[in-house]
């Protein structure tokens, strides 16, 4: 696992963190917010006395219902983070085998009482569940822990006093046991109670950042376990609440840090002005994640960084890094920041070209002092953001940078060629969730928000959690075009504050847009099938890894090989260029079309050059059964050429002009005795005539799929359909569309 893979797999952990420990644990309630009320000690759930005091995390649920119904939607979390646990199946059904065997009474007595859950480190690298019931009815204790081992039998089910309590440790039940008995519980720690009693009546969860090291080995692979300390400095307690509960989403807020200290990332954030987070227009919908860190005081923000990694004990070696990008660079990371007037960095992660990428971006209030970024151009400063701003800047591979909307984009040519030409921003991350009503999930001002959507890459999402977490996560994302995680920390009156939103949507992607990004072209590499017409058999040919061109039996048995220099352009035809029923083989290479005889020799006058770079083909067609062959061919600079074996274009040739990248050479389709060119972009399917001139006007609604069939219907018409899922029957002629 290289370096840049941790970084961002522990990025990932960090938006992941809240979702991840409430496995057994997520805030449901109908309550919005605090009401700032404080609580004294008897008011407090009786079921946190049996929490032992080595606790992770702690959730208290003020009755049991909203904790059942908490485990009830499959798609969301806590179900889809629980894993293998026996926890989500024993809450929903313990009510109704509770009633089934003692009646409503005791129905009544369990979903009245109260609920706490807990998350405690049990050894092997594995965390443990502890569930912690104290029914308003005390008689009904028995029947509830018989209840409960029916429903489960891995379930360490005790019962003490007025309470019942399962896990899947004997170690850990006998402890919680201990505690009841003892009288000495979690809220003996005066960290947990101060914050338990600033809590209002609910449900609340409380983190143990020092104890999350624990978590990390039990959720996490091993990869990943020297990063816990990232999140064990984040700060010492903190405590949550929900907001708000929708049909498909689920709100967690902080309200309360203890002990923040210089040396906990939580600090790096204080007495710092929040501001909007806009780097969601400029980041493709497509996107699998995205960070703002808005920039309020440049100064302040990297000194409270520094100090920051000056109390882990890394600033001398970050001081060294800036005076050695400065004498490369002729300037210091900070007179760069300073001189482009920053107002907000970012980190995006999109497809392009088939790969995840990760693309920095620079919020320009001076975009001059970027230089002309109109065009791509080399990066001059790569190193400069990770010294400054942290190593997630490290992610992106700094080559190239373009101007975007007032955003200075840095990252390899592929990405950079997204933004130039349009493709990237088709639709913009900021617009889709707005259409798709999920534009609450980001705060109107913030001092740093994360984006993660598992429906865009589920597997390179869940890579950092254990097998059974992982898949569980994924398949909540199934069905969804979005299963979004967004982590913002707001100012609070006593510094930053976590929330954390999960949203799910089937929303559809508008129009052609996913279709937009599939702009690569597949070059086949071979073999290709030829007829040998001296013996009448099929033969096989290709191109070695050395250039040399190669003929075989089809059983691999050789039959000739030709010395070449540069790779052919993914396909070879064959023709009768002498007009004696002997074969050639055409192919092209660089900008030239090449001939060669059945016995590898190079056939005259060829090759013939086409005047520009060619990207696949040829294509041969005898279109009158003449032998007066042409050929089709795709140039690298996304055109189609149509031409004679002289090298000259067709003088009907008129060709077809696109701003979306053509993925293959067109096919020829004859509809009543009138031949047509089908050509497939990244975008859409265009009906050609002869000349490459498109039959009728197939934008809006009447777009085609890249992928669409197109069928002969009557006369001069075909029958297609458009992405609406309307079928339509167009007259080829005269280019008018009429409903089938």
């Amino acid at each position: 696992m290289n370096r840049k893979t941790i970084i961002y797999c522990s990025l990932v952990v960090a938006v992941l963190l809240l979702a991840t420990v409430i496995c057994f644990s997520f805030l449901f309630s109908d309550e919005g917010g605090r009401s700032g009320h404080s609580r004294d000690r008897k008011d407090l759930p009786v079921s946190l006395e049996a929490v032992p005091s080595d606790a992770v995390m702690v959730l208290e649920f003020d009755d049991y219902a909203r904790g059942a119904e908490a485990f009830s939607r499959q798609s969301m979390p806590p179900y889809v983070f629980s894993g293998k646990s026996a926890v989500p199946k024993v809450l929903r059904e313990l009510p109704e085998k509770l009633k089934e065997v003692s009646g409503s009474r005791a129905l009544d007595g369990l979903l009245r009482g109260d609920l706490s859950l807990s998350l405690h480190y049990s050894g092997h690298n594995r965390i443990s569940p502890l569930v912690a019931i104290t029914p308003a009815d005390s008689s009904i204790v028995r029947q509830v822990a018989e209840a409960v081992s029916d429903i489960s039998g891995d379930c360490v089910v005790r019962a003490e006093g007025g309470t019942v309590v399962f896990t899947d440790s004997e170690v850990l039940a006998e402890s919680s046991l201990r505690h009841l008995s003892e009288g000495v519980s979690i809220l003996d720690n005066p960290d947990f109670e101060s914050m338990a009693l600033s809590a209002d009546r609910g449900t609340n969860l409380y983190v143990n950042h020092r104890n999350l090291g624990k978590l990390f080995s039990g959720c996490f692979n091993s990869g990943y376990l020297g990063y816990a300390s990232f999140f064990q400095n984040f700060s010492y307690w903190s405590c949550y609440s929900l907001e708000e509960v929708g049909e498909n989403g689920m709100d967690i807020s902080g309200f309360d840090m203890h002990n923040v200290t210089v040396d906990e990332y939580s600090y790096v954030f204080n007495d710092l002005r929040p501001k909007s987070p806009t780097v969601f227009s400029v980041t493709p919908y497509y996107s699998s994640m995205a960070l703002s860190l808005p920039v309020s005081d440049l100064t302040a923000l990297v000194s409270n960084i520094d100090r920051y990694r000056d109390g882990q004990g890394r600033l001398d070696k970050m001081v060294d890094r800036r005076q050695e990008l400065a004498r490369k660079a002729g300037m210091s990371p900070e007179e760069w920041a300073s001189s482009l007037s920053i107002g907000e960095v970012g980190v995006i992660r999109f497809d392009t070209g088939g790969k995840e990428t990760f693309v920095n971006m620079v919020k320009c209030g001076n975009p001059s002092a970027a230089g002309d970024t109109a065009v791509m151009k080399k990066y001059d400063y790569p190193g400069f953001l990770a010294s400054l701003f942290g190593s997630v800047f490290s992610l992106a591979e700094e080559d190239y940078c373009v101007s975007v909307s007032g955003w200075l984009a840095i990252g390899p040519e592929s990405a950079m060629r997204d933004f130039l030409n349009g493709s990237a921003l088709e639709l913009d991350l900021a617009r889709y969730l707005s259409d798709a009503g999920l534009s609450d999930a980001f705060p109107s001002k913030s001092l740093l928000t994360v984006y993660l959507n598992f429906a865009s890459d589920p597997d390179g999402l869940t890579s950092p959690f254990k097998t059974s977490l992982a898949r569980s996560i994924a398949e909540g994302a199934a069905g969804y075009t979005v299963d979004m995680y967004a982590y913002s920390l707001v100012s609070g009156k006593n510094g930053a504050v976590p929330s954390l939103k999960v949203r799910l949507s089937d929303y559809e992607v508008p129009t052609v847009s996913r279709f937009d990004r599939d702009t690569v072209v597949v070059i086949p590499k071979g073999p290709w099938k030829v007829k040998n017409c001296g013996t009448g058999r099929t033969n096989l040919m290709y191109q070695q890894d050395n250039m040399y061109i190669c003929l075989t039996e089809e059983n691999g048995k050789g039959i000739w090989s030709a010395p070449f220099s540069s790779p052919i352009c993914g396909n070879i035809d064959q023709l009768d260029y002498f007009e004696n029923g002997k074969l050639q083989m055409i192919f092209a290479s660089g900008s030239k079309l090449y001939v060669i005889d059945r016995l590898g020799r190079m056939v005259r006058p060829f090759p013939v050059d086409l005047g520009k770079e060619i990207l696949l083909g040829p294509q041969v067609y005898d279109f009158n059964q003449n032998r007066k062959y042409n050929v089709m061919v795709l140039h690298t600079d996304n055109t189609l050429g149509l031409y004679d074996l002289k090298g000259r274009l067709r003088d009907d040739w008129v060709g077809f002009d696109t701003d979306e990248t053509i993925k293959k050479l067109p096919r020829l389709m004859e509809i009543n005795s009138s031949l047509y060119w089908v050509v497939t972009t990244s975008l859409q399917t265009v009906i050609c005539d002869f000349t490459g001139k498109p039959v009728a006007d197939f934008s809006g609604s009447k777009k085609m799929r890249p992928d669409v069939r197109i069928e002969p219907y009557a006369g001069n018409s075909v029958e297609i359909e458009t992405y609406d899922g309307k079928m339509w029957v167009l007259d080829l002629k005269s280019g008018e569309f009429s409903r089938r």
